[in-house]
């Protein structure tokens, strides 16, 4: 395992590259374990892909039947749900964690266990930049101690696109795909101080009742903006 590639810029992935990333494969039983978006986007892969053949054998009949313009607008409509199936499927392998953007997030509940992440939303450096939180509700945090104040390094892929800011990110514990306590640390190590410092500062100002999708944005003098 070389340490030495996390927090290195990671791989071209949607036109983006991380800044910041693991640069790891994930573990694929830890996956299965801890990570709750890697059975979703699993499930969400074979529903489109099963669509897909729905939608390929109507095409058949329909081209077969003569109609050749219905059946090759669904030969089409097929490669775009195959397509989007890979991508999703994708993500339901972990590859947020070789190319997401290494980000910081500490535990500021134990019963439940809920964590404050932290990311950038600004998606260029021309952008003036602002910081995006969101608390999230975790059933596991391996390699980690369950206590108010732990440092959980994550990596996050974005989404959504307002003005050159990202209006979502989906944030995903570092430890639910790679199982080794070293690479955890050398993680945190990469995260800079003042990142830290932000995430102690604006923890305890998320507004509550924010829905899965939406962000709390904040000013980099640590002022409360708004939800988006």
């Amino acid at each position: 395992m070389d340490l030495d590639q996390i927090g290195q810029q990671g791989q071209e992935l949607n036109n983006s590259v991380a800044s910041r990333a693991i640069n790891m494969e994930a573990d694929d039983e830890l996956l299965k374990q801890y990570d709750p978006y890697s059975q979703k986007h699993l499930r969400t892969s074979r529903i489109t892909f099963f669509v897909g053949l729905l939608c390929l054998g109507a095409a058949i009949k329909m081209i077969a039947g003569g109609s050749w313009i219905i059946g090759i607008l669904l030969i089409l409509l097929t490669l775009g749900l195959w397509f989007a199936a890979l991508a999703t499927k994708g993500l339901a392998l972990g590859i947020a964690y070789q190319q997401g953007l290494l980000v910081p997030s500490i535990v500021v509940n134990t019963n439940p266990i809920q964590i404050v992440v932290l990311a950038p939303l600004q998606g260029s450096d021309a952008l003036p930049p602002l910081n995006g939180a969101k608390k999230i509700t975790v059933t596991h945090l391996p390699l980690h101690e369950a206590k108010v104040g732990e440092k959980v390094p994550c990596v996050s892929l974005f989404g959504g696109n307002q003005g050159g800011y990202y209006t979502n990110f989906e944030p995903r514990v570092m430890s639910w795909g790679i199982g080794s306590k070293e690479a955890i640390e050398r993680a945190i190590s990469e995260i800079d101080e003042e990142e830290w410092e932000f995430l102690e500062a604006i923890k305890n100002a998320i507004p509550e009742g924010m829905k899965d999708h939406e962000v709390a944005c904040f000013n980099m003098d640590y002022t409360f903006k708004e939800v988006r």
